[in-house]
């Protein structure tokens, strides 16, 4: 398993992944668009300020999303979620784990371009 940038393939099976306004909220935070499409939810991620990542399978299957930021000098986790078809099955701890791995000096500078 590996994290990697988030492609537009994991943000379209993303829409399916919240079915009510309060799943969203509860995952996204109260400024989050609902109803959503694939541009307002892309936009709402802020992918261009905030490091953003996936976790996938070794055969390339979308596992798990996750963010990171810098917050009072210390890295923060955010937007953590597993694929509802996936839940239950250990993958929440290896998405933290391996964002965890990542440097803090990442938290700084790690922007998705």
């Amino acid at each position: 398993m590996q994290l990697i940038p988030p492609q537009e393939s994991h943000l379209v099976q993303m829409l399916n992944w919240f079915e009510s306004e309060k799943a969203l909220r509860e995952w996204a935070g109260p400024d989050f668009r609902f109803p959503f499409d694939l541009a307002s939810f892309t936009d709402d991620l802020q992918l261009n300020t905030l490091n953003s990542l996936v976790l996938i399978s070794t055969e390339g299957e979308f596992l798990g999303f996750g963010q990171f930021y810098l917050r009072v000098r210390r890295c923060h986790l955010a937007r953590l979620v597993v694929n509802p078809r996936l839940r239950g099955k250990g993958y929440a701890s290896i998405l933290i784990e391996q964002l965890c791995e990542i440097p803090l000096t990442n938290c700084l500078y790690m922007v998705r371009t």
